[in-house]
Protein backbone atom coordinates (compact mmCIF):
# COMPACT_ATOMS: atom_id res chain seq x y z
CA UNK A 1 0.00 0.00 0.00
CA UNK A 2 1.50 3.49 -0.77
CA UNK A 3 1.19 5.89 1.96
CA UNK A 4 2.44 8.69 0.55
CA UNK A 5 -0.36 9.75 -1.72
CA UNK A 6 -2.55 10.06 1.82
CA UNK A 7 0.08 12.29 3.72
CA UNK A 8 0.30 14.21 0.68
CA UNK A 9 -3.66 15.04 0.36
CA UNK A 10 -3.07 15.87 4.37
CA UNK A 11 -0.50 18.08 4.03
CA UNK A 12 -1.71 19.93 1.41
CA UNK A 13 -5.35 20.70 3.17
CA UNK A 14 -3.51 21.52 6.21
CA UNK A 15 -1.49 24.64 4.23
CA UNK A 16 -3.97 25.15 1.33
CA UNK A 17 -3.28 27.41 -1.53
CA UNK A 18 0.28 28.47 0.05
CA UNK A 19 1.50 24.56 -0.47
CA UNK A 20 0.23 23.88 -4.15
CA UNK A 21 2.01 27.02 -5.12
CA UNK A 22 5.02 26.16 -4.04
CA UNK A 23 4.82 22.49 -4.23
CA UNK A 24 8.50 20.58 -5.09
CA UNK A 25 8.41 17.77 -6.96
CA UNK A 26 7.10 14.43 -5.73
CA UNK A 27 10.34 12.81 -5.79
CA UNK A 28 11.59 15.55 -3.10
CA UNK A 29 8.68 15.21 -1.16
CA UNK A 30 8.54 11.65 -1.02
CA UNK A 31 12.49 11.46 0.16
CA UNK A 32 11.65 14.11 2.93
CA UNK A 33 8.89 12.51 4.30
CA UNK A 34 11.33 9.08 4.07
CA UNK A 35 13.85 11.34 6.63
CA UNK A 36 11.34 12.34 9.19
CA UNK A 37 10.60 10.65 12.21
CA UNK A 38 7.67 9.30 13.52
CA UNK A 39 5.46 9.88 16.54
CA UNK A 40 2.82 7.59 16.39
CA UNK A 41 -0.25 7.34 19.03
CA UNK A 42 -2.95 5.39 19.23
CA UNK A 43 -6.31 4.80 21.25
CA UNK A 44 -9.83 3.02 21.43
CA UNK A 45 -12.15 5.63 20.87
CA UNK A 46 -15.09 3.08 19.99
CA UNK A 47 -16.11 0.07 22.39
CA UNK A 48 -17.26 -2.43 19.26
CA UNK A 49 -14.60 -5.25 18.80
CA UNK A 50 -15.62 -5.97 15.35
CA UNK A 51 -14.98 -2.36 14.35
CA UNK A 52 -11.55 -2.06 16.55
CA UNK A 53 -9.91 -5.21 14.66
CA UNK A 54 -10.76 -3.97 11.59
CA UNK A 55 -9.49 -0.71 11.28
CA UNK A 56 -6.94 -0.62 13.90
CA UNK A 57 -5.33 -4.19 11.59
CA UNK A 58 -5.47 -1.53 8.50
CA UNK A 59 -4.34 0.99 10.31
CA UNK A 60 -1.00 -0.94 11.58
CA UNK A 61 -0.10 -2.32 8.15
CA UNK A 62 -0.29 0.92 6.80
CA UNK A 63 2.29 1.82 9.78
CA UNK A 64 4.54 -0.99 10.26
CA UNK A 65 5.69 0.14 6.20
CA UNK A 66 7.26 2.61 8.32
CA UNK A 67 8.48 1.21 10.86
CA UNK A 68 12.30 1.72 10.21
CA UNK A 69 11.45 5.65 11.21
CA UNK A 70 9.54 5.31 14.28
CA UNK A 71 10.51 6.99 17.36
CA UNK A 72 8.39 7.02 19.87
CA UNK A 73 5.23 4.88 20.07
CA UNK A 74 2.02 5.43 22.76
CA UNK A 75 -0.42 2.62 22.18
CA UNK A 76 -3.76 2.57 24.92
CA UNK A 77 -6.77 0.27 24.82
CA UNK A 78 -5.72 -1.32 21.42
CA UNK A 79 -2.71 -2.30 22.82
CA UNK A 80 -3.81 -5.95 22.87
CA UNK A 81 -4.62 -6.02 19.30
CA UNK A 82 -1.85 -4.19 18.47
CA UNK A 83 0.54 -6.46 20.01
CA UNK A 84 -1.29 -9.44 18.17
CA UNK A 85 -0.41 -7.76 14.94
CA UNK A 86 3.42 -7.56 15.81
CA UNK A 87 4.00 -11.50 16.82
CA UNK A 88 2.24 -11.86 13.45
CA UNK A 89 4.95 -9.59 11.62
CA UNK A 90 8.37 -9.46 13.48
CA UNK A 91 9.53 -5.38 13.37
CA UNK A 92 12.96 -3.80 12.67
CA UNK A 93 12.60 -0.50 14.62
CA UNK A 94 16.48 0.70 14.74
CA UNK A 95 15.64 4.15 15.71
CA UNK A 96 12.59 3.51 18.21
CA UNK A 97 13.37 5.27 21.66
CA UNK A 98 10.51 5.42 23.34
CA UNK A 99 7.91 2.93 23.82
CA UNK A 100 4.29 3.21 26.21
CA UNK A 101 1.72 -0.06 26.00
CA UNK A 102 -1.37 -0.17 28.27
CA UNK A 103 -4.65 -0.88 28.50
CA UNK A 104 -7.25 0.48 31.14
CA UNK A 105 -8.77 -2.84 32.08
CA UNK A 106 -6.82 -4.22 34.73
CA UNK A 107 -7.11 -8.00 33.88
CA UNK A 108 -6.66 -11.20 36.09
CA UNK A 109 -3.83 -12.25 33.49
CA UNK A 110 -2.09 -9.59 32.10
CA UNK A 111 -0.99 -9.87 27.85
CA UNK A 112 1.89 -10.02 27.01
CA UNK A 113 4.63 -7.29 25.03
CA UNK A 114 5.71 -9.42 22.59
CA UNK A 115 9.51 -9.72 23.49
CA UNK A 116 10.67 -9.37 19.73
CA UNK A 117 9.74 -5.67 20.39
CA UNK A 118 12.05 -4.47 22.78
CA UNK A 119 14.81 -6.85 21.51
CA UNK A 120 14.48 -5.75 17.93
CA UNK A 121 14.34 -1.51 18.73
CA UNK A 122 18.51 -1.28 19.83
CA UNK A 123 17.83 2.43 20.95
CA UNK A 124 14.93 1.87 23.16
CA UNK A 125 15.14 3.56 26.25
CA UNK A 126 12.13 3.95 27.91
CA UNK A 127 9.20 1.36 28.01
CA UNK A 128 6.04 1.96 29.93
CA UNK A 129 3.55 -0.89 30.63
CA UNK A 130 -0.08 -0.84 32.01
CA UNK A 131 -1.82 -3.85 32.86
CA UNK A 132 0.81 -5.52 30.46
CA UNK A 133 3.88 -7.21 31.07
CA UNK A 134 7.29 -8.83 29.45
CA UNK A 135 7.51 -12.57 28.59
CA UNK A 136 9.80 -13.87 31.50
CA UNK A 137 13.10 -15.07 30.39
CA UNK A 138 14.81 -14.34 27.92
CA UNK A 139 17.96 -11.90 27.09
CA UNK A 140 18.92 -9.15 28.98
CA UNK A 141 17.56 -5.63 28.12
CA UNK A 142 20.95 -3.68 28.33
CA UNK A 143 19.56 -0.77 26.40
CA UNK A 144 17.00 0.11 28.81
CA UNK A 145 17.41 3.31 31.44
CA UNK A 146 13.99 4.29 31.97
CA UNK A 147 11.14 2.05 33.29
CA UNK A 148 7.31 2.67 33.76
CA UNK A 149 5.03 -0.04 35.52
CA UNK A 150 1.28 0.62 36.46
CA UNK A 151 -0.69 -2.18 37.47
CA UNK A 152 1.95 -4.86 37.49
CA UNK A 153 2.17 -7.82 39.64
CA UNK A 154 5.50 -8.02 42.47
CA UNK A 155 6.65 -11.55 40.35
CA UNK A 156 6.38 -9.77 36.65
CA UNK A 157 7.81 -6.79 37.73
CA UNK A 158 11.28 -8.62 39.39
CA UNK A 159 11.46 -10.47 36.28
CA UNK A 160 11.02 -6.97 34.25
CA UNK A 161 13.63 -5.18 36.61
CA UNK A 162 16.03 -8.33 36.67
CA UNK A 163 16.63 -8.27 33.39
CA UNK A 164 17.26 -4.53 32.75
CA UNK A 165 20.34 -3.92 34.47
CA UNK A 166 21.24 -0.20 33.34
CA UNK A 167 18.14 0.87 34.44
CA UNK A 168 18.75 4.56 35.54
CA UNK A 169 15.05 5.26 36.69
CA UNK A 170 12.07 3.92 37.43
CA UNK A 171 8.49 4.58 38.22
CA UNK A 172 6.06 2.27 39.78
CA UNK A 173 2.27 2.93 39.64
CA UNK A 174 -0.50 0.79 41.40
CA UNK A 175 2.07 -2.37 41.28
CA UNK A 176 0.73 -5.02 43.40
CA UNK A 177 1.86 -7.80 45.56
CA UNK A 178 2.15 -11.67 44.79
CA UNK A 179 -0.84 -13.02 41.70
CA UNK A 180 -1.30 -16.28 43.83
CA UNK A 181 0.03 -17.23 47.06
CA UNK A 182 1.80 -20.45 45.31
CA UNK A 183 5.57 -20.49 46.63
CA UNK A 184 8.06 -20.56 43.75
CA UNK A 185 11.52 -21.69 43.82
CA UNK A 186 13.33 -18.51 45.13
CA UNK A 187 15.25 -16.17 42.31
CA UNK A 188 18.63 -14.25 43.43
CA UNK A 189 17.15 -11.41 44.72
CA UNK A 190 17.70 -8.23 41.91
CA UNK A 191 21.02 -5.44 42.13
CA UNK A 192 19.88 -2.60 40.47
CA UNK A 193 23.11 -1.36 40.53
CA UNK A 194 22.56 2.07 38.02
CA UNK A 195 19.35 2.76 39.60
CA UNK A 196 19.21 6.75 40.68
CA UNK A 197 15.76 7.29 40.89
CA UNK A 198 12.94 5.53 42.16
CA UNK A 199 9.74 6.72 42.28
CA UNK A 200 6.49 4.78 43.87
CA UNK A 201 2.58 5.60 43.96
CA UNK A 202 -0.06 4.10 45.51
CA UNK A 203 1.32 0.69 45.60
CA UNK A 204 0.39 -1.89 48.16
CA UNK A 205 2.59 -4.53 47.33
CA UNK A 206 5.87 -2.43 47.58
CA UNK A 207 7.05 -3.77 50.85
CA UNK A 208 6.86 -7.17 49.30
CA UNK A 209 8.83 -6.12 46.05
CA UNK A 210 11.60 -4.60 48.42
CA UNK A 211 11.52 -8.33 49.68
CA UNK A 212 12.99 -9.48 46.02
CA UNK A 213 15.39 -6.82 46.22
CA UNK A 214 18.87 -7.35 47.44
CA UNK A 215 20.29 -3.45 46.68
CA UNK A 216 20.05 -0.61 45.03
CA UNK A 217 23.64 1.45 45.07
CA UNK A 218 23.40 4.26 43.60
CA UNK A 219 20.24 5.17 44.58
CA UNK A 220 20.02 8.79 44.98
CA UNK A 221 16.58 9.93 44.85
CA UNK A 222 13.89 8.20 46.36
CA UNK A 223 9.87 8.90 46.44
CA UNK A 224 6.49 7.07 47.99
CA UNK A 225 3.62 8.69 47.68
CA UNK A 226 -0.08 6.55 48.83
CA UNK A 227 -2.56 6.42 51.11
CA UNK A 228 -2.61 5.35 54.68
CA UNK A 229 -3.58 2.13 53.73
CA UNK A 230 -0.81 1.60 51.19
CA UNK A 231 2.39 2.70 52.47
CA UNK A 232 5.42 0.53 53.11
CA UNK A 233 6.48 0.17 56.81
CA UNK A 234 9.61 2.49 57.19
CA UNK A 235 11.30 -0.48 58.65
CA UNK A 236 11.10 -1.91 55.14
CA UNK A 237 12.45 1.23 53.77
CA UNK A 238 15.17 1.41 56.01
CA UNK A 239 16.05 -1.96 55.53
CA UNK A 240 16.63 -1.81 52.04
CA UNK A 241 18.39 2.01 52.35
CA UNK A 242 20.41 0.09 54.47
CA UNK A 243 21.27 -3.07 51.82
CA UNK A 244 22.16 -0.97 49.54
CA UNK A 245 23.93 1.93 51.60
CA UNK A 246 23.58 4.02 49.06
CA UNK A 247 24.41 8.03 49.18
CA UNK A 248 20.57 9.26 49.17
CA UNK A 249 19.74 12.85 48.62
CA UNK A 250 16.00 12.65 48.48
CA UNK A 251 13.47 10.67 50.29
CA UNK A 252 9.84 11.35 49.75
CA UNK A 253 7.24 9.81 52.53
CA UNK A 254 4.22 10.91 51.55
CA UNK A 255 3.91 14.94 51.38
CA UNK A 256 7.02 15.28 53.72
CA UNK A 257 10.06 15.34 51.20
CA UNK A 258 13.49 15.10 53.21
CA UNK A 259 16.79 16.24 52.15
CA UNK A 260 18.90 14.92 54.53
CA UNK A 261 20.74 11.84 54.63
CA UNK A 262 21.30 12.26 58.20
CA UNK A 263 17.89 10.82 58.79
CA UNK A 264 18.51 7.62 57.48
CA UNK A 265 21.65 6.79 60.55
CA UNK A 266 18.95 7.22 63.31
Amino acid sequence: MDVHPPRLSLFQAAWGKKIRRSTPPPSRISASFKSLLLTIRLGMTRRNALFAHEQYRSLYKLLIQECYRWKDIEVFDCASLVVEYMQETPLSLPLLQSASFGTSRTPIVHPRLDVIFVQNAPQLRSLSLTSMKLPEGGLPYYHLTHFTASNLFRSDLLDILRRAPNLRSCVLVETGGSLTNTVNPPLPKVVLKHLEFLTARNCPGLEELFEGIASVPALRDFRCTAGTAQHPSLGSIKNLLHRSQCKLETLQIGTVCVCNEGLLRS
